[in-house]
């Protein structure tokens, strides 16, 4: 239910945010007609109504930037989805009643031969809110009616043939602009679904394309893009850099000897204890082919790594995993090939996972279980050790 209820609330989120930036635009065209208004019957209105109007007028563009700041530097972290929604839809009302009340002094006050410039305005004024909101129906229905309303009433009691044709052009202009306001919403909301699932199908084919499918820990593909990203940090960063290339002991004869379910269930096992093990840093672990796992370990030198390599190794042997034809231990091991590199030391990517390759070949060749190195020919001191810690 809850994953439902997200699925709607993006779509109807990425309409309030498109209202939020019409406001400025919205608050320009206002103060461009109210100022109309007041230049065209400063010397035919009361100047009481007239300054009430102004100063009403005037205010709302102000309310209006100050939302959109508000809303720039805050989003929706302090306010719900409805309650920013509450907030537009009653600015929309107040701003129709505004000027519904404006056009409907107008027209009783003012000579019916001069409230043609009104009429302009307010016409236009509405076409500029259709377009500009109909991302929230409510919002604009709140203004239109408040706003063309008594228009419509004080120019039907008129009487006259003008009064009348007048009065059924704006209402027919006020059900025709709802109703398109209604298509023009259902086009906002089903774009932004449709771009919000594919955003969606996009981000899990990142995932799927980036994640082995056994284990669910990164793949190769993934290793190989951030292991290029943080190699060109530690050159900008001059920081120390680790890998730790792994080999689960005698898997063929695990494999062969409990079948192939079992012997993916191991690699999973071994995929979870790395991640939990490393869980909390910034070091990536990966499953970089077969039986073959691999961890990135960035800001981390060579003794550091060395602590954290023989504690995985000490973890995978604590688990128990049965494995009788692992001599002598049992169970299930893992051997262990660190290198490491600082800026400088003229070892290219490819040559560091040569040398964690061949450490790791060490290792299987001293009788696996064990966390064999290569020397760093240029050590240098952990210039982020603390960025990465395990558990022994």
């Amino acid at each position: 239910m809850n994953s439902l209820r997200e699925e709607f609330s993006r779509p109807r989120q990425e309409l309030v945010s498109s209202i939020y930036s019409q406001l400025p635009i919205v608050a320009i065209g206002n103060t461009f007609l109210v100022v109309g208004n007041l230049l065209a019957y400063h010397e035919k209105i009361d100047p009481a109504v007239l300054w009430s109007y102004g100063m009403a007028a005037i205010l709302l563009p102000l309310i209006r930037v100050l939302l959109f700041l508000n809303y720039r530097h805050h989003g929706f972290q302090h306010r719900s989805l409805r309650h920013h929604s509450h907030i537009l839809q009653l600015i929309s009302l107040v701003n129709g009643l505004v000027w519904g009340a404006w056009g409907g002094y107008v027209v009783v006050n003012v000579p019916a031969a001069e409230v043609g410039v009104m009429v302009i305005l307010q016409a236009g004024h509405c076409a500029g809110a259709a377009s500009t909101s109909s991302a929230s129906r409510i919002g604009l229905v709140s203004f239109l009616i408040p706003a063309l309303g008594p228009l419509i009433y004080f120019e039907a009691i008129t009487g006259t043939r003008d009064g009348l044709i007048l009065a059924s052009g704006f209402l027919v202009y006020t059900i025709l602009a709802i109703s398109s306001s209604q298509r023009i919403y259902r086009t906002l909301y089903d774009s932004i679904l449709l771009a919000e699932k594919n955003r969606q199908l996009a981000d899990q084919l990142y995932r799927y394309s980036h994640t082995d499918s056994l284990t669910g820990i990164a793949n190769r593909r993934s290793f190989n893009s951030r292991y290029d990203e943080l190699w060109q940090q530690l050159e900008s960063t001059q920081q120390a850099f680790s890998l730790l290339l792994c080999d689960v002991d005698f898997f063929k004869s695990y494999n062969d000897s409990k079948g192939h379910m079992l012997g993916d269930e191991c690699l999973r096992s071994i995929a979870i204890a790395m991640r939990e093990y490393f869980a909390g840093t910034n070091a990536m672990v990966a499953r970089y082919g077969g039986e073959e796992f691999i961890a990135l370990l960035p800001g981390v030198g060579e003794a550091r790594a060395r602590e954290l390599a023989e504690g995985l190794r000490q973890k995978i042997h604590d688990a128990g995993m049965p494995h009788e034809l692992s001599i002598p231990w049992q169970r299930v091991t893992i051997s262990v090939g660190l290198a490491s590199h600082v800026a400088g030391d003229g070892i290219s990517q490819n040559e560091l996972i040569e040398r964690a390759d061949k450490a790791l070949y060490q290792a299987k060749g001293k009788g696996r279980n064990r966390v064999c190195a290569l020397p760093s020919e240029n050590p240098m001191p952990d210039a982020g050790s603390a960025a990465v810690a395990g558990t022994s």
